[in-house]
């Protein structure tokens, strides 16, 4: 993508997200966000239809990464590497999350990433412990889930002051602490 263009979009979700702070996306017009991103109108409606086209673009964008790091470490016991990945791309959405775990509150975006993947994980799972109860995979995999999105609103709270390397850091030792207590049991 050309730089002018990458540059353009960072404006606007900039701006996009300073409007999020005082209303849903749903009552942003194109003329408040070209006002706060200090572009015309004709630049905004060159990439986009609407407000919400540009937050689900974001969205989209967001899922997909998430989905894609997921889809490459999906059969690999790599779990350091699939973490910094994960810790590398919420740095790179800081804005975005900062958002979505501090202002909104609502993680519901991530609902079909989690939907999408939990099957495959699981099956995953079963074949290299298949002592390890379904039904404990199933939880398993909810706790892990949910406590490294908490461990994100936390590292979004505190600023996104560690590095993603320092961050995934912390992932992996909660993870692979929880992962070898469960999985090793008989």
């Amino acid at each position: 993508m050309d730089r002018r263009v990458r540059y353009t979009k960072q404006i606007l979700l900039n701006a996009l997200l300073e409007l999020l702070k005082s209303k849903p996306v749903e009552d942003i017009t194109v003329s408040e966000l070209c006002r706060e991103a200090d572009v015309h109108r004709n630049t905004f409606y060159y990439h986009y239809n609407s407000p919400v086209d540009l937050y689900n673009e974001i969205l989209k964008a967001l899922t997909d990464g998430v989905l894609s790091i997921i889809e490459a470490y999906l059969d690999t016991a790599d779990y350091e590497g699939f973490l910094r990945t994960i810790a590398e791309l919420a740095y790179s959405y800081r804005p975005l999350l900062k958002y979505f775990f501090l202002e909104r509150g609502d993680l519901s975006f991530l609902d079909p990433i989690i939907t999408q993947t939990q099957e495959r994980v699981i099956a995953f799972w079963k074949l290299r412990y298949p002592q390890v109860p379904m039904e404990e995979l199933k939880y398993l995999h909810n706790y892990i889930t949910g406590g490294t999105l908490l461990l994100i609103r936390t590292w979004a709270r505190d600023g996104f002051q560690d590095t993603p390397d320092q961050f995934s850091g912390r992932l992996v030792k909660y993870t692979v602490a929880v992962l070898g207590d469960i999985l090793t049991t008989p």
